[in-house]
């Protein structure tokens, strides 16, 4: 009697649950340095890597171990990968490093990248071990599915089960046992259990690996039937297109992701229809002529996300998003290009389409390590784009937003900074140096600098330009700048444009005020007894003043209303139309 070979090493269910259980331990450490403020905490150089490690490998090798895990091979792709891992997240965190207030800027692109590399790159691995090939297009298909489908119902499973461990607690609870809920919500309990169970659920789905084949063959079989309709939207929105013109395009912000979102449903719904490639689709013989065809949508659809998000770069320049989705753009118009390609051949329907994605893949995967590496950074990109529109003078050095590169950029935006502090080169040096020092002095975005008292003097534009400014003025806003109820707003806080000051009598006393101000409020200043009071202040701006004061169109007007006096109080109407 002879019995079938064994995979050198095959994933048993006590190999499984033991990396699961290493892994809920690991991910429970780090969760606990962050309790106590510990390292790798408060290193996100360390903590990132360690994190994306501690959720990504063990996943990885489960999923292996599920089919095979045979040969040096394995060992040697799984080793790169941890490594292509340790060292992007380790500059991902490098980035955030610099005590940011809201890290929130790398988590989506950073987790979602890091999730398609790995996606994409098991695959390969699985294919290699399975076929001895890498770019056997049928079992890259099966294992890709497969993964998914798999991960999904481990997820669906860890899922019911915590809801029926919150049912046990809320029971207990009920007659007054609170030692459930205690013990459930630990953390000691919940992220080891959490990765036994789902690494458990793992090796239950795949030993029933026919049920996932025949959900994935009823999925696709639906899936396929919306490619008409999503290719009929895409043809019908180019129709209408020159009748709209494009202008309709570069008025909508979110114009590009709109784009992007239609070829992802198409390239989707492409691949629903061709699967494996070994049969076509059943549609009937004309439908698949005109989805043939219908494929150079997703070329225009590709250009057309490219001109919209050109208008948004040479308005604003770069930002992180814009980068990605450029990215997103670039492979969008490949896989239009690619299944145009596949399309001209006769039979079978869209036969190269097995390999334009698996040559996508690849793009795919090159082009996500570099996006995370330095050498194509979405935010060494935007820093270098937002700097040089203020440097060359598109962008002013009033409306350039230093709290974009403090707080949005990381380490790549402070250094930028850093630089613009000490710039010597810009005709408004002295505006973009102050600014710059000010974003820099911020620990919050919402953070407002005061001034100082040596700086005030600088803060001052007196109108006409030229005219000398009383010099116990100056004292009087120095020696209250720390109470902005006395001192305007621009004269307190670093972030406020400069203060328009204007000298003009209200009182008729032969004894002129002193108006000053910025933005929306400017204040009123009169000399009494030797001492600087404010008397109030009106609604409107210092630049206001001065354009006014150009165009010769400024004056003091005695009020058309006189006040009213009751009991020794005067009160002053506020006139609807005056």
């Amino acid at each position: 009697m002879t019995t079938s070979p064994k995979p050198a090493f095959s994933g048993t269910l006590t190999v499984v649950l033991g990396i699961g259980a290493v892994q809920g331990c690991w991910l429970y450490w780090l969760h606990w340095s962050t309790r106590i403020n510990d390292w790798p905490a408060g290193s996100p150089t360390w903590f990132l890597p360690l994190l994306a490690l501690g959720i990504f490998i063990p996943t990885g090798i489960q999923l292996v171990l599920l089919d095979r895990f045979r040969g040096r091979i394995a060992w040697v792709v799984l080793a790169l990968l941890t490594g292509l891992i340790a060292a992007l997240s380790a500059y991902q965190g490098w980035i955030a490093s610099p005590g940011l207030s809201d890290g929130s800027f790398f988590r989506f692109p950073f987790w979602a990248a890091m999730t398609a590399i790995a996606f994409i790159s098991l695959p390969f691995l699985q294919t290699r071990l399975a076929t001895n090939t890498w770019t056997h297009y049928a079992s890259l298909f099966r294992y890709s599915w497969q993964n998914a489908l798999f991960l999904m119902e481990a997820a669906l499973f860890t899922g019911v089960f915590w809801l029926l461990l919150l049912l046990w607690e809320q029971l207990f609870a009920l007659i007054g046992i609170r030692f459930f809920r205690d013990l459930f919500y630990d953390p000691l309990f919940s992220y080891p259990v959490t990765a036994i169970v789902f690494s458990g659920a793992l090796k239950l789905v795949a030993a029933r690996e026919n049920i996932t084949l025949l959900l994935r063959r009823h999925a696709l079989g639906l899936l396929l039937w919306l490619l008409p309709l999503v290719a009929f939207i895409a043809a019908l929105f180019l129709a209408a297109l020159p009748f709209r013109g494009l202008s309709s395009i570069g008025k909508a912000g979110v114009s590009t992701a709109m784009m992007l979102w239609t070829i992802t449903f198409l390239i989707q719904f492409y691949n629903a229809a061709y699967q494996d490639g070994e049969s076509p689709p059943p549609y009937p013989r004309a439908l698949r002529t005109i989805l043939r065809i219908a494929v150079v949508t997703l070329i225009a659809l590709g250009v057309l996300s490219f001109y919209g998000l050109s208008l948004r770069v040479s308005q604003h320049g770069w930002s992180v998003s814009r980068v990605w989705a450029a990215a997103a753009s670039a492979l969008g118009l490949l896989y239009g290009l690619g299944y145009a390609a596949a399309a001209w051949r006769s039979e079978p329907w869209m036969g190269a389409m097995g390999k334009v994605n698996t040559y996508m893949a690849l793009a795919c995967l090159g082009l996500l390590l570099l996006l995370l590496s330095p050498m194509l950074s979405p935010h060494k990109i935007t820093v270098d784009s937002q700097v040089a529109r203020l440097l060359d003078g598109r962008t002013k050095a009033r409306e350039f937003d230093y709290n974009y590169l403090r707080f949005s950029l990381g380490n790549p935006g402070l250094d930028a900074l850093a630089a613009l502090a000490k710039n010597e080169t810009h005709p408004d040096k002295e505006t973009i140096r102050g600014l710059a020092q000010t974003a820099l002095a911020k620990r919050y975005a919402g953070d407002r600098v005061d001034v100082g008292v040596e700086a005030i003097e600088r803060k001052l534009v007196v109108i006409p330009a030229g005219t000398a400014i009383d010099a116990s003025f100056v004292a009087f806003l120095k020696a209250n700048q720390q109470n902005p109820g006395i001192v305007p707003m621009c004269a307190h806080y670093l972030d406020q444009e400069a203060c328009r000051v204007f000298s003009i009598d209200l009182n008729r006393d032969g004894i002129p005020e002193i108006l000053a101000g910025s933005g929306w409020e400017t204040g009123a200043f009169s000399k009494r007894d030797g001492t600087w009071k404010r008397i109030g202040g009106f609604n409107l701006s210092g630049a206001e003043i001065e354009r006014a004061y150009v165009q010769g169109k400024i004056k003091a007007v005695a009020s058309k209303w006189q006040d009213l006096e009751i009991d020794g109080k005067r009160y002053r109407i506020t006139p609807l139309n005056d």
